[in-house]
This record gives C-alpha cells, sequence and structure tokens, in this order.
C-alpha cells in the first residue's frame, strides 16, 4: 500500500471540500427553486380565488355569469349511502342510480339502470324531473322548434317531460337570464303601445289610438289597460257599442268589480248617488245612448282620487247590460284574438308584431333598424318567433 504524502492528504482534502460545497449549494438551490414554485402556486391560487369571489361579488342580479359549465362529477354520498350521479356544484338529485333505477329520462328514453355508469344527471328544480346532462345541454340550447339557438323563440324554456317553465337552475342560469331579457324587450314593446295610446286620448286622437290598442290586444290579449284604452278611443269614435266587449272584459276578468261594489262602504261621505245620473241613462232606448251617458257619468267622478275610471265604467256595465256574455263566450274571444298576432324578434334583437294569420306575408323591414323580416308566410334568416 502506498503511503500518502503530506501533499496528497492536502490536494484530497481540498477536492472533498469543493465536492462538498458543490453538493451542498445544488441542495439549496434546488429547495430554493421548489419554495419559489410553490409560492408562487400559492400566490397564484389565492389571486384566482380573490378574483372569482370579488366577480361573483360585483355580478349585478341577471347578469350574464362568464364562467362555463362544469361537467365534474358530484363526490358526494346520497342518504343511502350511494354515491351522487349529479355534478359538482349542482343540487344533488333526489334519484339514485342504485335504489331508483326504474327513474325515467324523457330525452334518451331511459332509466337510470340502463344508462352508463359514467353518466351525470341534473334534476330540474321546478319540477322535479330528471335528464342525463348532455341531452338536457342540447334541449336548453335548442328553441321551441327544434333549431340551434341562434333562432331561438321568445318563450320561456320548459321541462322537456312536462313543459314546465324553467327559473330555478344553477346550470343553466344564463339560459333563463337570456329569456326573461328577451320577454321584457316584448313586454317594453308593448308598454310602448299602450304609452303612445293613451298620449293619443289625452290629444283626442282616437282614430290613432284604436290602432295602437288594438295591435296590443292581438298580441297580448289579457292586458287591461288596453282594453280600457280601446274602449275609451271607440267611445271617443262613437263606436259605443263596440266598446262594450272591452269594457266586459275587464268587468268579468278582474277584481274591479268588486271593489266599485264595496266603495260606499268604505267611502260613506262620497256616496254613488244615483240622482247625478243622466236621465237617458236610466231608460235609455239603445244600448249605445246607455253607454254614452254612463261615459258622461263616469267622467264626473275624475275627482276623487279613489275611484278608478275603468271601476266605474266596469260597474256600469256589469248592472246596466242587460246581454253580458257567458265566460266561455269572453274565453272564445280571448283565445280568437290570441290566435291572430305572433310576436318576433329580429336579427339586431328588435321585436315586432305580426297580426292576421301571424305569419309575414308580403316581405317587410322591421320597423326600428330596417332588417328583412320575412314573406310568403315565412321569417327571413336570424329572424326569431314568439308564440
Amino acid at each position: 500500500m502506498k503511503a500518502w504524502s503530506a501533499k496528497d492528504i492536502s490536494f484530497a482534502r481540498t477536492t472533498a471540500t469543493l465536492r462538498l460545497r458543490a453538493a451542498l449549494y445544488l441542495i439549496h438551490a434546488h429547495l430554493a427553486h421548489s419554495l419559489v414554485r410553490s409560492a408562487a402556486f400559492t400566490a397564484d391560487a389565492q389571486t384566482s380565488v380573490e378574483l372569482y369571489a370579488s366577480a361573483a361579488s360585483s355580478l349585478a342580479p341577471g347578469t350574464i355569469c362568464e364562467r362555463p359549465r362544469c361537467d365534474s362529477p358530484c363526490t358526494k354520498l346520497l342518504g343511502c349511502g350511494h354515491p351522487c350521479i349529479g355534478l359538482c356544484g349542482e343540487p344533488c338529485p333526489s334519484a339514485c342510480r342504485i335504489c331508483h333505477s326504474d327513474t325515467f329520462d324523457a330525452i334518451t328514453r331511459m332509466t337510470l339502470k340502463e344508462s352508463e355508469s359514467s353518466d351525470r344527471f341534473i334534476e330540474l328544480l321546478d319540477c322535479g324531473h330528471i335528464f342525463e346532462v348532455t341531452g338536457l345541454d342540447q334541449w336548453m340550447d335548442m328553441d321551441a322548434h327544434g333549431e340551434p339557438d341562434s333562432a331561438k323563440a321568445i318563450v320561456p324554456k320548459s321541462c322537456p317531460a312536462c313543459k314546465m317553465p324553467v327559473w330555478k337552475s344553477f346550470r343553466y342560469g344564463n339560459v333563463v337570464k337570456g329569456k326573461l331579457h328577451q320577454i321584457e324587450l316584448v313586454k317594453m314593446k308593448v308598454y310602448g303601445y299602450v304609452k303612445a295610446g293613451m298620449e293619443m286620448l289625452e290629444r283626442k286622437q282616437y282614430e290613432q289610438a284604436h290602432g295602437h290598442f288594438k295591435e296590443v290586444i292581438k298580441n297580448q290579449p289579457g292586458n287591461f289597460e288596453a282594453h280600457f284604452g280601446f274602449a275609451q278611443a271607440l267611445c271617443g269614435m262613437e263606436e259605443f257599442e263596440h266598446a262594450v266587449p272591452h269594457l266586459r272584459f275587464i268587468a268579468e276578468s278582474s277584481s274591479l268589480a268588486t271593489e266599485v261594489r264595496s266603495l260606499p262602504a268604505k267611502h260613506p261621505d262620497n256616496p254613488l248617488d244615483s240622482s247625478s245620473l243622466n236621465p237617458s241613462f236610466i231608460a235609455a232606448p239603445s244600448q249605445s245612448l246607455a253607454i254614452q251617458s254612463l261615459i258622461q257619468w263616469g267622467s264626473a267622478l275624475t275627482s276623487l282620487s279613489e275611484f278608478s275610471d275603468a271601476a266605474t265604467l266596469c260597474e256600469i256595465v256589469l248592472r246596466h247590460d242587460k246581454n253580458n256574455a257567458s265566460a266561455e263566450s269572453l274565453k272564445e274571444m280571448t283565445a280568437e284574438s290570441n290566435l291572430r298576432g305572433k310576436w318576433y324578434q329580429c336579427p339586431e334583437g328588435h321585436v315586432y308584431a305580426v297580426g292576421d294569420c301571424g305569419r309575414p306575408y308580403a316581405e317587410s323591414r322591421c320597423p326600428d333598424c330596417g332588417s328583412t323580416i320575412g314573406g310568403l308566410h315565412d321569417l327571413a334568416a336570424g329572424n326569431k318567433h314568439w308564440h
């Protein structure tokens, strides 16, 4: 064995020291890099959570959420001890794949027993029906005619099994909000017609007001304000007989008649004294004269803010019209009106109505932006139909 010289021992010690330092340096560098990555990941995760919480808290009611639908399976166990068949973040369906294996899916036409173990299901909270999520996604993204969402009808989305409107849903919240927004556009359109008609009545432009209220009633036959405005316009045009059905509709379809009957008890200081009536109202030879007199009498009550003109007219019709139509006749009148017009939406989002058969016959333009509406009983591309 060769003896080590002092020089060899010194060299070996120096080499070992350098190697140890190099190893320690590498270990330190690796640990430092790992700590930096861990800190960065934690910071990113915390930032993401904070941003999500901030975005969620800043969303106003009715605002469209930009987060995509989550398809992760739910990891919870049901009360029976079996796995949930739903999705993460959604209410757990009440049905169990094992305990309720006969539960039927109206879209796939299969029971839970016949479905794949990987299939996930959604329960609609409005009605309780359960559907496989892929099929329900497609249903919710289609319109009432089976067309893609680009040609959607302006109606609430409904359950595929029972047609119950869907209002309560986390997963389809954006669909529900979108439909509500479109319905509000229609209501604003109707309100605009009613408001314009009322302004025309104030200016005694009865024929123009008549046209506005007629358009509203075609497409919204239950609008009380439109019926009353229509009756006022007809009386202004001295077509009193035609005003009677609209006043009768209000009288028999609302609580106004009951409220008017109770007015003497509520306001004993302001009784409805029959002596103030126009004599022709008591024994009018014709219905038109009676209606004309009752309009004059109703106008005399405008100084009493508690008394609605509409209620006054309704009460008079109830008490003095000997030819009241039955409730069935009123229903038929309403149903007939409902068939004569439908609402549509042009590609730019403006809503408009089409009368007669409810389909555009001659090609025309949107009244707001000029987009083509359609012709020959068919809609132009991009127009959307509302039943």
